[in-house]
């Protein structure tokens, strides 16, 4: 199986090696991949790879940044590969993030959210129509990184992510 890590905690779901959380890309400072077969040497411990992803931090300068993507189904072409399903979608992301120094060369915060929106109008598959869907998630994330000494850093951090929707599934 393959291993995913995130601040170095694995995330990957036991028994199939497929990535278990939904980080934010805008969060997203490093990404290491380990390729290769199963070592000992730092619990790789993965047949195909281990990839490890590494959180922002704050720095000693303020840092902030907002945006709004939209794309309708308008903005997309025909789908011309041959699928059960026929829907017009459209999409939409928010984002935010700020970081900077609470106490200048020891303390500094990151904090993040990130909101991305799914609704499928006019949906149908082989046997007719189904009810619309529409799927919203906010996540939050937040970190503090502390340097008590030149050879001593320390990160904790928090994310939480809340999925909610609608006609999911056609039961």
């Amino acid at each position: 199986d393959n291993t995913y890590q995130y601040d170095g905690v694995d995330v990957s779901l036991p028994l199939f090696g497929t990535l278990s959380a939904e980080p934010s890309t805008q969060d997203i400072d490093q990404v290491a991949i380990i390729r290769g077969g199963a070592k000992a040497i730092g619990f790789n411990r993965s047949g195909g790879f281990k990839v490890n992803t590494i959180s922002k931090s704050g720095t000693d300068e303020f840092h902030g940044n907002a945006s709004y993507q939209t794309q309708t189904a308008g903005m997309t072409s025909s789908r011309k590969n041959e699928t059960a399903q026929e829907f017009d979608e459209d999409k939409s992301w928010i984002s935010a993030n700020a970081s900077g120094p609470i106490i200048k060369e020891k303390l500094y915060f990151y904090a993040s959210y990130y909101r991305p929106e799914i609704k499928r109008d006019n949906r149908a598959n082989a046997y007719g129509e189904v009810p619309n869907f529409k799927s919203t998630r906010n996540e939050y994330f937040g970190k503090l990184t502390w340097a008590p000494t030149d050879s001593l850093l320390l990160n904790g951090s928090y994310r939480h992510s809340k999925r909610t929707g609608e006609n999911e599934s056609v039961g």
